[in-house]
């Protein structure tokens, strides 16, 4: 009995610890190759040295994206960082059965502009905890550290209020 006891002791430890380090969010930029809905890659390299402001959802979470990166957008526009910033757009397509991707890309913007990286495996929505349903928007510094991270679904001038200043704290 008293050999039992340290050893379960270990083995809870240890099984918290993966539970607490499988679910942790990724406090850097993540490494990824992945396609937009052009067919163009992209890589994490595309977004070292700046400023990126990554926006990502389910399909669920999709109805909210434009409103919050446009909102976003002109504050940092009317501050002068419009041009400092880099928007990186995700959909967490994962799920997805490689015989309908096509009919899914083909629901995305048709503007080049508005590009959009197909997440097919959900890299970014694991790495980042993304919330299902909501728009997801994570700020990540010019070194890829992660330096703030939210999620809602209606702009809230709350929410939106903070990660403007986190943004702008990044710049003074």
């Amino acid at each position: 009995m008293r050999m039992k006891l340290p050893f379960l002791c270990v083995i809870l430890y240890l099984l918290l610890l993966m539970n607490f380090t499988g679910y942790s969010r990724d406090s850097t930029l993540i490494r990824f190759q992945l396609k937009d809905q052009f067919n163009q890659l992209w890589t994490q390299n595309d977004f070292l040295g700046t400023t990126t402001i990554i926006v990502g959802s389910d399909r669920h979470g999709s109805e909210y994206n434009e409103s919050w990166s446009f909102t976003i957008y002109d504050s940092l526009r009317k501050d002068g960082l419009a041009d400092s910033v880099k928007f990186l757009a995700v959909a967490d397509t994962r799920g997805v059965p490689s015989l309908f991707r096509k009919l899914v890309k083909s629901h995305f913007p048709k503007e080049p502009q508005r590009w959009i990286l197909l997440d097919w495996h959900g890299d970014f929505a694991r790495s980042y905890q993304f919330v299902p349903a909501e728009c997801n928007l994570v700020l990540i510094d010019k070194k890829g550290k992660v330096v703030y991270h939210q999620s809602g679904k209606d702009l809230d001038k709350q929410k939106l209020k903070i990660f403007i200043q986190q943004i702008r704290l990044l710049f003074h």
